[in-house]
């Protein structure tokens, strides 16, 4: 299995994705062991969207027909490293990103979307964040995207922001 991430996306589509390794999806239910070289912790709702057929080199036009399904997970990232550490380090250490729903087709989250997800801060609660869910659009063009560099097989998933305004 592999994993794909985006932050970044404007009105043109993908800007930029990056590969993850399969370690970082907690799919056994394990808890989360903060490792000591990690000096906090930050976490932020994403969509993970469930590669459905093998793909390679796909256009966007026919993108929709690669994915079925879609979950909400949360994904945690260091908010500092001890010195020397590379900055990806951040975001790709063990059980670093969690799938928190059942999936489900992308239909039936437009037609009931999840209403939001509240933060914790370290000495208060936070507002509750809406889910945005990423237009077809944006997933296509990120099918599109990556199937040039990988060839996508059954059960890859990528990752999209799932709220505005936490952490970039």
């Amino acid at each position: 299995m592999k994993l794909f991430s985006s932050w970044k996306y404007g009105a043109v589509g993908i800007q930029h994705f990056v590969a993850r390794p399969d370690n970082v999806l907690s799919n056994s239910g394990k808890e989360f062991y903060q490792p000591d070289w990690i000096k906090g912790v930050e976490a932020k709702a994403v969509w993970l969207v469930r590669i459905g057929k093998v793909a390679k080199c796909i256009d966007q036009a026919y993108a929709g027909r690669y994915y079925d399904q879609l979950s909400v997970g949360i994904s945690l990232r260091a908010s500092e490293l001890e010195g020397g550490l590379p900055e990806r380090m951040k975001e790709d250490f063990d059980c670093s990103l969690y799938r928190w729903s059942e999936w489900r087709a992308y239909d039936e989250i437009k037609a009931h979307p999840l209403a939001g997800v509240k933060m914790l801060a370290p000495d208060q609660l936070v507002e509750r964040y809406p889910l945005v869910v990423p237009e077809q659009a944006m997933i296509e063009s990120m099918i599109a995207e990556v199937s040039r560099y990988y060839l996508l097989k059954i059960g890859d998933l990528l990752a999209f922001p799932a709220m505005e305004g936490v952490w970039q």
